[in-house]
């Protein structure tokens, strides 16, 4: 069955004549199989590596109005949530609001902050297989983004590395 759809769908994208936009999403592009990768089949392929510094900013920017906060991510927030994904954030944004409502306190930077640190982001904790997609990105698909990397050097967390600390 597997094998007869995924035939299905590459004639579709080969052959189609009308023109049609078709956009795919993948956490491990080189999972999939070479025929579906092949030129022709798609128009380009994107990277999207993890939000930088003000991509993160803007993040923040949008959950934090979304849930009704009053409230700017500052410096320290967008340094300690180097390597977080979009979704990391969020969770981060979620979890704080929750403290600070069981507290009864109006959301403030240092619930951002603690839940920040508290976070071990994917980046920390797959830190192998990330480096692997972002060198197979390099001269196979276009980069998303013109930011700067997202971080230059990924954090250690303690339980991961027990010599090291994470940096923060």
């Amino acid at each position: 069955m597997t094998s007869r759809l995924l035939g299905t769908f590459l004639h579709f994208l080969q052959d189609r004549k009308r023109p049609v936009f078709v956009a795919a999403t993948s956490n491990d592009i080189r999972s999939m199989p070479a025929e579906m990768l092949r030129k022709g089949r798609w128009d380009e392929i994107f990277f999207i590596d993890l939000p930088g510094r003000e991509e993160r900013r803007s993040i923040f920017q949008i959950l934090l109005k979304r849930h009704l906060w009053d409230l700017e991510a500052d410096d320290t927030c967008l340094r300690l949530s180097e390597g977080f994904s979009g979704a990391e954030i969020e969770q981060t944004v979620v979890e704080a609001s929750l403290q600070a409502l069981h507290q009864g306190e109006a959301l403030t930077l240092f619930h951002l902050q603690r839940c920040s640190k508290e976070t071990i982001p994917l980046s920390t904790a797959m830190e192998d297989k990330i480096e692997l997609l972002r060198k197979w990105a390099r001269g196979r698909a276009r980069p998303a983004s013109d930011s700067k990397p997202a971080f230059q050097s990924l954090p250690k967390v303690s339980f991961l590395y027990p010599k090291e600390e994470r940096s923060l």
